[in-house]
Parts: C-alpha cells; structure tokens; sequence
C-alpha cells in the first residue's frame, strides 16, 4: 500500500456506534501504530485500517 493511512476507533463502546465524533484532537501514542484519545470518558484505541482483522470498528468522523 501506498500512500496515507486511515486511523480507525477500536472496538468502541456500543453507545458510540451510532454517534458522529469529532475528529481526534489530542491522541497520544500508546505503541507502534496505535494511538488513544479521551472521548467523554471514554478511551478510544486508534489504529491503521489495513490492522483489523475480526474487531469491530468505526471511521464516521466530522471535522471538529
């Protein structure tokens, strides 16, 4: 693959999955390609789309 690298939300919490988030304005990284984010406190584990295998996910963003 070539090119940029879609960061995606790992396994979010169910009452997350239907709700539009701002895109992340503070991650911190948390190990080789994985990035976290304090979302109403709730941690959100970001990581490279082309990663997932069986784990749910969500990329929905709107511009903060």
């Amino acid at each position: 693959m070539r090119g940029s690298v879609q960061y995606v939300a790992l396994n979010p919490p169910a009452d997350l999955t239907n709700e539009r988030l701002p895109l992340p304005a503070s991650l911190k990284p948390s190990g080789l390609q994985t990035f976290v984010e304090n979302y109403q406190g709730t941690q959100l584990i970001f990581v490279p789309f082309h990663t997932i295998q069986n784990q749910t996910y969500t990329s929905y963003f709107t511009k903060a």
